[in-house]
């Protein structure tokens, strides 16, 4: 399975999101690992032909910090994984499935 994939640490998505958006109007990627997305149940993002799946820290959810983001363009087949549940860190993994071959990833 050859995959793009671009991790970055957003330190708050939420005034990010155009410069991202400019972004993949230029460079591909199958995933897009983000951390510290700074997010809480409040907020949606969104990006054209991507899948967002979250997971935003649960305490202080007033001055939210951490949080994790995984973006999964639509051309993939994959599921989301219960792996592991922590209290004091966000993960979120995935299972991606392409040509017969099966990976899992996820973002800590």
């Amino acid at each position: 399975m050859n995959l793009q994939i671009l991790s970055w640490n957003s330190q708050s998505i939420r005034n990010k999101i155009p410069e991202l958006s400019h972004h993949l109007t230029n460079h591909f990627y199958h995933v897009i690992f983000i951390q510290e997305t700074w997010l809480n149940e409040k907020v949606t993002i969104k990006f054209p032909n991507y899948k967002v799946i979250r997971s935003d820290r649960k305490i202080n959810s007033r001055n939210p910090h951490g949080g994790v983001a995984i973006l999964v363009h639509f051309s993939l087949d994959f599921k989301v994984i219960n792996f592991c549940n922590l209290d004091h860190m966000e993960t979120i993994f995935i299972q991606l499935s392409h040509n017969n071959e099966t990976i899992l990833i996820g973002n800590i």
